[in-house]
């Protein structure tokens, strides 16, 4: 029996060892993306490197700050995938929804991936949908859209995204903002946008991970691992050295 919890004892105070180190490599930063973007209104986004073979799934990484622990990764840039986006179930403004698995670090092995958790509904308002003149800095957000489109000059307009959610290790949160831009009016934009059009584009991005206070998981903290280990360890050594009773 007491080689049994003696074995649990180092079992807990292995996993209080991991759980430190856990928390003591969490990922934080920042890193810009790029790509292709494929929109079918406002169902499914789909992403494409945008770097030669163009594959699917992909996107390119550059950063210059992302850190484990406070130590820099420097070979986290290139190619790394990322996840279509299907609304059900990963609906806009629906007051979030359960982590879906959505950037994989490919090149740096054994980063945690950052899962999505939200998607924020467009700010641009439905005053400017669809335009009937020409007006710089005119926004729009289509009821139920995550996008909001913005006019940006006789010629050309944009359309901007905002995602949320945790690192898959719980110890993160992040927030990325996408933008994409388009040779195009802001009036010809909206009239070929629609709950069932395809809209493809070049886009851009930045995403910011930061460090929690406390595990957003319900993992242990490594305190409460440790706590355990610990007293399991006083009952082992205890029973092993206790006085022999007096006859």
């Amino acid at each position: 029996m007491w080689k049994r919890v003696g074995l649990w004892c180092g079992i807990f105070l292995f996993g209080g060892l991991l759980q430190h180190a856990s928390a003591a490599g969490l990922l934080t930063g920042t890193f810009n993306v790029s790509g292709t973007i494929n929109v079918t209104g406002f169902s499914t986004i789909t992403w494409n490197s945008d770097q030669s073979p163009f594959t699917a799934s992909m996107f390119t990484l550059s950063a210059s700050n992302l850190s484990v622990g406070g130590v820099p990764t420097a070979s986290e840039n290139g190619q790394n995938g990322i996840a279509t986006l299907n609304n059900p179930p990963e609906s806009v403004d629906s007051g979030g929804f359960t982590p879906t698995s959505f950037v994989t670090f490919l090149v740096a092995a054994g980063l945690p991936a950052l899962d999505i958790d939200y998607i924020y509904p467009g700010t641009g308002g439905t005053a400017g949908c669809p335009p009937t003149t020409a007006a710089v800095n005119e926004t729009c957000t289509l009821a139920g859209s995550l996008f909001t489109f913005t006019d940006d000059s006789a010629s050309t307009s944009d359309a901007k995204f905002d995602l949320s959610g945790i690192t898959s290790d719980g110890l993160s949160s992040w927030n990325g903002i996408f933008t994409s831009q388009f040779n195009e009016t802001y009036q010809s934009l909206l009239a070929g946008f629609g709950p069932s059009s395809l809209l493809t584009n070049s886009f851009s991005g930045t995403v910011t991970i930061t460090g929690n206070s406390t595990p957003i998981t319900s993992i242990p903290e490594p305190a409460t691992w440790l706590l355990v280990g610990l007293g399991l360890c006083a009952v082992v050594v205890l029973h092993k050295y206790r006085p022999a009773k007096l006859t």
